[in-house]
């Protein structure tokens, strides 16, 4: 396939379009005023546009209404009711609780209002009733949603729970109810795309409709009106992903080319594909399904013909072959986006596509043949019911030895925009390479061919022996010059210095292997603290020329910080493995992210060194205590005990982490009186982490600092139990004197800071800084000098 871009106008024209947008969106985001406050009590009308079942978070199902409210632009509506079901088109009034879609306020958590502007959504509504309705309807949308949950519930009846919610990913686009575990398994092995409806879905789909229709001797022009009826109801019934979208522009495209006559040329039909879903929606470029469908299709387009096609005698090689090519080159195209969507890398993925790509085709049809004959021939679905299993299972166990085998998954980070430039300029380097060996070796094989012919006809008819012909050659190889054969020796010189190319241009595969270290390149600071924004809790993470040490883990205004909050932030900075956590006190605002790290550590694949825990009285330790424990011992994660004077080991000699409270055995009424202390210094770089200490913890901590001068003048101090009224006293702060005052704390109602706090921080002119308004805030130094960031100021979309 001729993949020169200049013989493309379009491909020009729609990249520089992308980039118009890239820049435009970059400099004028586009943002939308909330209506209401969070919490409001409202009620509104809107029209309904689509409608899913999803399971919330408690594990129970949850009908999901979309609301047109102006210009297209949609309310997502949590009814109360699972059974007040309204019509797709019907104008209806409901009321209910109004919430924003969330930013995200860490690095690499998942951007929720981000996500929702993409697809039209500009707010939501909880615990909503409908209190009045039009009971209109949208004919054709209506009743492909209740053919959609007619095929769902054939799925249902034939197949397991498991293998039913994977085949309703696959086959109608529904992924709403895939459970984390089977998403991080699909997502480790490196083949979560196949739970999407794409170019895939559309080629078996729709070519075979098509095919089909030709062979029953059918109109070539009725065979492709039939075709793409049915792909664009087929799209509109699993919810027209941007994926799926482009398959079908692309599909309708070459139908197009068929009816003309004209040759179909995929990488116009995908830069046309491109151009219009940008146009109905320019915040696409910032989509990981639209970049990632895009970039396999463009792989297949340009990266895939730069590699040399072997043609093996033996078929299944050639496919097998063939195969492995298509997946390297998507893989080639797609990496940067899987790395700043995932942050790691399935290093067998490239295998496992090669084993499941070929069942696909054949599970698809399966799948699509049970759904449809499944309501009137029972008898025929269980054994298509049982053959979907058996495919299934095959893909679990993929997974599973996947998961098994050691350092599968590479946790390789974030890349910076910088990286991703470089990348793709590498790659295209590598393109023109791959063309200019094409062109090289052509010229050269016709040469050598040319000259052989030449040689074998002066043989024949100008030097009959042996020896004459010996005699030339050498001749021809001293590159005679002036002599009856000067232009012969003109052509053999000519073959000699394309070979030269050909074999030099034949290590151009080293331009990638280039790219990729450019692309995965992270240079760390010295030293790294991270105060994790998780709502009204600690989070703080130290990372330490490659060491990695977490304090506290927990919230009480947000659930499942460790999936949505701190796991994020660890695969972001490429963290596959944490060396220890350091659990201050064991109330849960301090230890709920914890305990889903250490549960759900066979699954995310972050594995954790030690657990160390304040060594206080065991009168003290109250159950949250002992349940640390025993969710350590049995994931098999040493259990530590630490106290006074007790130091951490680090890797940079310069720095030491010194536990300074309590006291070894130390016996205090409440947890957050126990709370370790830990004093990190580097160079001139001080910092307190404090927990929750207050009360006796408190004077414990005052008596020690008023005894040790050396510890003042801190750089970044901790401010304990989220700025509480009752801790961070006058005396306290008199001996750290702090430079910068960190308060982590969430929206709360215990009036965490207190404004008695904050008063007596400001006395001091420190700096304060609180997670609430700031989100994230990182702190990177050479133990000399150092950097704050915010995330909030820094990443605003």
């Amino acid at each position: 396939m001729d993949v020169k871009l200049v013989k493309r106008p379009l491909c020009l024209f729609v990249m520089a379009f992308i980039i118009a947008i890239f820049i435009g969106l970059s400099i004028k985001p586009i943002e939308y005023e909330e209506y209401y406050e969070d919490d409001e009590n409202i009620s509104m009308i809107v029209t309904v546009s689509d409608k899913e079942y999803k399971i919330n978070s408690d594990g129970e199902k949850t009908l999901v209404v979309y609301g047109v409210v102006t210009n297209g632009l949609k309310a997502k509506i949590y009814l109360s009711d699972i059974n007040q079901v309204p019509f797709i088109g019907e104008k209806i009034k409901i009321q209910g609780i109004y919430k924003s879609f969330g930013n995200a306020t860490n690095l690499g958590e998942f951007d929720n209002k981000k996500y929702n502007l993409i697809l039209g959504n500009i707010f939501q509504i909880q615990n909503a009733k409908i209190i009045g309705r039009s009971y209109e309807e949208d004919f054709l949308k209506e009743n492909l949603y209740k053919l959609k949950m007619h095929f769902e519930s054939i799925l249902d009846k034939f197949l397991s729970e498991d293998d039913s919610m994977i085949m309703k990913a696959i086959l109608l686009g529904d992924k709403n109810y895939i459970d984390d575990e089977t998403k991080d398994l699909y997502m480790s092995a490196g083949i979560i795309h196949i739970l999407s409806t794409s170019g895939l879905h559309i080629s078996i789909i729709g070519l075979g409709l098509y095919n089909l229709i030709r062979k029953i001797r059918i109109n070539k022009i009725f065979a492709c009106i039939i075709s793409c009826i049915v792909m664009l109801l087929y799209g509109v019934m699993c919810g027209m992903a941007t994926s799926a979208a482009r398959a079908i522009i692309m599909f309708f495209i070459f139908i197009f080319a068929k009816i003309l006559g004209r040759t179909y040329d995929m990488l116009n039909g995908i830069c046309i594909a491109a151009f219009l879903l940008l146009i109905e929606q320019p915040l696409y470029i910032y989509h990981s399904g639209f970049l990632l469908s895009f970039g396999a299709v463009f792989g297949i387009c340009v990266i895939y013909p730069c590699f040399p096609n072997m043609n093996f005698k033996n078929k299944i090689i050639n496919s097998v072959y063939q195969s492995f090519m298509i997946s390297l080159s998507v893989s080639i195209m797609t990496l940067p986006i899987l790395i700043n969507t995932y942050y790691t890398f399935s290093i067998y993925s490239f295998l496992w596509n090669i084993l499941i790509i070929p069942c696909m085709s054949v599970l698809m049809c399966i799948g699509l043949s049970l759904m449809i004959i499944g309501a009137y021939i029972p008898l025929i679905s269980y054994p298509l019911a049982f053959a979907c299993h058996l495919i299934l299972l095959f893909y679990k166990q993929i997974c599973i030895l996947n998961k098994n085998l050691d350092n599968s998954t590479l946790y390789i980070g974030a890349s910076n925009t910088f990286q991703i430039v470089i990348y793709f300029a590498i790659v295209t380097l590598f393109v023109i390479l791959s063309r200019i060996y094409e062109k090289f070796n052509r010229e050269y094989k016709n040469l050598k061919k040319e000259n052989e012919n030449i040689l074998s006809v002066y043989w024949q008819n100008m030097y009959k022996s042996a020896d004459c012909q010996k005699i030339f050659t050498e001749k021809i190889n001293k590159n005679l010059k002036n002599s009856m054969h000067g232009r012969m020796a003109e052509s053999f010189r000519k073959e000699k210095y394309l070979e030269k190319r050909c074999k030099f241009l034949k290590y151009r595969y080293v331009v990638i292997i280039f790219a990729i270290l450019i692309l995965c390149i992270r240079i760390k600071p010295k030293l790294r603290i991270s105060f994790i924004d998780v709502g009204q809790g600690n989070c703080i993470v130290l990372e330490d020329k490659g060491q990695n040490i977490i304090v506290d883990a927990g919230s009480t205004s947000k659930k499942n910080i460790g999936k949505y909050k701190l796991v994020p932030y660890l695969k972001y900075r490429g963290i596959g493995y944490v060396d220890a956590i350091v659990v201050t006190h064991e109330d849960e605002d301090h230890i709920s992210g914890i305990l889903e790290l250490i549960e759900k550590s066979a699954y995310n694949g972050i594995k954790i060194g030690e657990l160390l825990l304040p060594d206080c009285a065991e009168s003290s330790r109250e159950d949250n205590y002992h349940l640390l424990e025993e969710k350590a011992n049995e994931f098999d994660i040493a259990v530590n005990y630490i106290s006074a004077s007790d130091t951490i080991n680090t890797a940079n000699k310069d720095m030491q982490i010194t536990c300074i409270g309590p006291s070894k055995g130390a016996s205090f009424e409440g947890a957050n009186a126990h709370s370790t202390i830990l004093y990190l210094k580097y160079n001139d770089f001080k910092m307190l982490l404090t927990g929750d200490v207050e009360k006796d913890g408190l004077d414990a901590l005052n008596d020690f600092l008023s005894k040790n001068s050396s510890i003042s003048d801190i750089t970044v101090l901790q401010v304990p139990h989220h700025g509480s009224k009752y801790t961070t006293d006058e005396k306290f702060l008199s001996y750290l004197k702090p430079k910068n005052a960190i308060i982590l704390v969430g929206k709360n109602s215990y009036g965490h800071p207190s404004v008695e706090t904050l008063e007596r921080l400001k006395n001091t002119n420190a700096s304060i800084y609180t997670s609430l308004s700031s989100g994230q805030i990182t702190i990177e130094t050479d133990g000399t000098k150092y950097c704050l960031d915010e995330f909030i100021k820094m990443y605003t979309f």
